[in-house]
């Protein structure tokens, strides 16, 4: 989500969602995973052009300890310092062993940045992750993944990281290009199917996907229609939603689910990224706070019955801070 909390290149846009851009340059069932865990509450980044779709349905407290009562399948993870280094092997490999021990199995990475083959892959590798890798298109156009694209399947394929296809849930092909305004959406359908073609003929027989805003997905159906996707990959945020409120968060994300289902029939659709800022600017009834982030989470949790990635596993300071302050602000650990 370039507009919020991103992770896109160091220069990160801010408008409309909250997905994590890589400097330069989660999704599977959230509710589905019951699984108990101590899961602290820190902030994550938020999106936003998405049809309003709050309802006065709140959702269960999260447990008296300040604590989530499940854990999400998948996560966001970034590799950057605050200072925006990119953190060593070492470094990652600790990361990714706090996140193990919350019960989440599955990563999500936004970009190629970072050495991220041979640190946040490998390290995934080691610590039992599966990874949904993406590719970061950026304002250069849907050709901007190019390079990325041949040196991860030259990469992959080599053996040379000690992992193969077996690694990852899935690809994403862009994150929230159509709705940033860096390419259109039958250029990205073009892509996904370029793209899709070398790695199946690389030997990844795996899900591809693209992940965007619900309301891309109602302005152009094609996207999830005719671009040859195996599921539909959606970032709604429902801090973006001045009549939602944190407690509603969840029933806010099913209603996005709902409003794409109406553009795309009968295909999967999976939450690839969503959470809520514990600090940052009022927006109508959402009030950034580390309590109001837990609550949101809770009721995602608790409410949503497709798989879900949350944004994201630390405070991203390396971020700007955007036009509504909160894109630093989405860390859950």
């Amino acid at each position: 989500v370039p507009t919020t909390s991103s992770d896109a290149p160091a220069t990160t846009s801010a408008t409309s969602s909250s997905s994590e851009a890589p400097q330069q340059n989660i999704t599977t069932s959230v509710s589905t995973s019951s699984t108990d865990a101590q899961v602290g509450a820190q902030p994550t980044a938020a999106s936003s052009s998405s049809t309003s779709t709050s309802s006065s349905t709140s959702a269960p407290s999260p447990s008296s300890s300040g604590c989530l009562t499940k854990v999400p399948h998948a996560i966001v993870y970034s590799p950057y310092d605050n200072n925006r280094s990119c953190k060593d092997f070492s470094t990652v490999l600790s990361d990714l062993q706090l996140i193990h021990s919350k019960g989440i199995n599955e990563l999500r990475v936004y970009g190629n940045d970072c050495n991220y083959l041979s640190t946040i892959l490998k390290a995934a590798k080691q610590t039992g992750f599966k990874v949904n890798q993406g590719f970061w298109i950026s304002d250069a156009g849907v050709n901007s993944i190019d390079t990325a694209v041949d040196d991860f399947i030259s990469y992959v394929t080599s053996g040379s990281g000690g992992f193969g296809w077996e690694l990852f849930s899935y690809l994403t092909i862009g994150n929230e290009a159509v709705n940033s305004g860096y390419c259109s959406a039958s250029d990205l359908i073009s892509k996904i199917s370029e793209v899709k073609g070398k790695l199946q003929n690389a030997g990844y027989s795996g899900k591809v996907t693209t992940s965007e805003p619900p309301v891309s997905f109602e302005k152009n159906p094609s996207l999830c229609t005719s671009s040859g996707i195996d599921f539909v990959g959606i970032n709604p945020h429902s801090y973006f939603d001045a009549n939602a409120s944190a407690d509603e968060a969840g029933s806010f994300v099913s209603g996005q689910i709902q409003i794409v289902q109406g553009a795309c029939g009968n295909m999967d659709i999976v939450v690839t990224e969503t959470g809520y800022p514990n600090q940052g600017d009022t927006n109508g009834r959402n009030v950034p706070s580390p309590e109001n982030q837990l609550i949101a989470v809770q009721s995602i949790l608790d409410n949503v019955s497709v798989d879900v990635t949350i944004l994201t596993t630390f405070e991203d300071l390396w971020k700007l801070p955007g036009p509504y302050n909160i894109e630093q602000h989405f860390g859950i650990i």
